[in-house]
């Protein structure tokens, strides 16, 4: 019976992927000679079955090891060509891939602004700190109302006088949930508008 050391010689000196496959379809294959060699122990004597069956096992592994280290051999080979055929340029900036995406909310916002801006609307953006007129006097809020109790409000510091012409120093508030984008939308059109 066939050691197969001859087979093992022939896969360690195997140049290429190429050759050490057609390596292990001769001896592992379907029709391989190894393969035809385990069906031929079924026709054997139970002793002689056992010490071939052995032999074949030993045979095969010794195969199967070598074949793993000659595919791990031109594995590293070929990286080291193909490493050493392209050089890495270090001093290019890294591409940064886009991250993140649009929150739920702000898209929710964004389709009902389209929605109204569709049927006629517009949509407009107020600061967060706004003028005693715009956020309560043009909105008609008389000056004994609730809602503009000192707590929220505050003196500006500003130089100059205030957007509408009034005097140099305007009373400021945070902004209320009260609408006062519409107050300055009046104020630049001068009639009623959709504002959302």
């Amino acid at each position: 019976m066939e050691d197969f050391d001859d087979t093992v010689k022939e896969i360690a000196a195997a140049a290429s992927p190429e050759a050490l496959e057609a390596i292990r379809v001769k001896v592992l294959g379907r029709r391989g000679s190894l393969t035809l060699a385990m069906r031929e122990l079924g026709g054997l004597d139970p002793e002689e079955r056992r010490h071939a069956g052995a032999a074949l096992n030993v045979a095969k592994d010794r195969v199967t090891a070598a074949l793993a280290e000659a595919t791990a051999r031109l594995g590293r080979s070929a990286l080291e060509q193909r490493l050493a055929g392209e050089r890495a340029d270090v001093t290019l900036p890294v591409s940064i891939a886009a991250t993140g995406r649009v929150h739920p909310i702000s898209q929710t916002i964004d389709e009902i602004v389209a929605i109204f801006g569709e049927t006629g609307f517009a949509f407009a953006e107020g600061p967060h700190i706004e003028e005693d007129f715009y956020n309560f006097t043009a909105l008609n809020i008389p000056p004994l109302q609730r809602c503009r109790s000192g707590r929220c409000r505050r003196k500006s510091r500003r130089s100059g006088s205030s957007s509408r012409g009034g005097p140099s120093a305007a009373t400021t508030t945070r902004r209320t949930p009260r609408c006062f984008i519409r107050s300055r939308g009046w104020s630049s059109t001068g009639r009623p508008i959709w504002v959302i």
